[in-house]
């Protein structure tokens, strides 16, 4: 099954095309999509879905966004492109955080991964803005200290792209 991905990061592609495996041509396709500010990743998503049915009509794609609330109050969430990591650490330093990838499918779907963490001081490098300061919960190494392998074993993304890959096995 062909499907888009309206995205221009390289790396979230890749990704994607590795967890949804060979049933499914992942295609990219990158559309300036003009995005909301709000702290809740459903809204952001919902938004991007109508913006791009109007330049993809009747076309199957997704849109991912990821986020990263922070502390107990659950802040920041999709803002969190917009800060850089070093202020993060300066207010967050070991508070909980919890990463979600959300998914949202061209009919209205939405799919979600999250994954719960802390947030510390940078560790590793990485291709993702914050991964070197969030430690999943169990783990002692950042996302940016882990293998690709072993990030993708236990990310938000892969959670959410299950679920993803789930739901289109079974329109077929």
């Amino acid at each position: 099954m062909d499907i888009i991905f309206i995205t221009s990061n390289q790396n979230k592609l890749r990704e994607a095309q590795e967890i949804l495996g060979a049933d499914f041509k992942v295609i990219q396709h990158h559309v300036d999509l003009a995005e909301i500010q709000s702290t809740h990743a459903e809204e952001v998503i919902g938004h991007k879905i109508q913006e791009a049915r109007k330049q993809l009509p009747g076309a199957l794609f997704f849109i991912e966004d990821t986020s990263l609330y922070l502390g107990l109050e659950k802040e920041v969430g999709p803002l969190i492109k917009f800060l850089p990591n070093d202020r993060l650490v300066k207010a967050y330093l070991n508070e909980p955080a919890e990463a979600v990838c959300t998914i949202g499918l061209s009919s209205g779907e939405i799919f979600q991964g999250r994954i719960s963490g802390k947030i510390v001081k940078p560790r590793g490098d990485t291709t993702f803005h914050w991964d070197p300061i969030f430690e999943p919960d169990g783990s002692a190494k950042t996302f940016a200290e882990m293998t690709p392998a072993e990030k993708q074993a236990i990310s938000h993304r892969r959670l959410a792209f299950e679920k993803l890959r789930e739901y289109l096995s079974n329109l077929s």
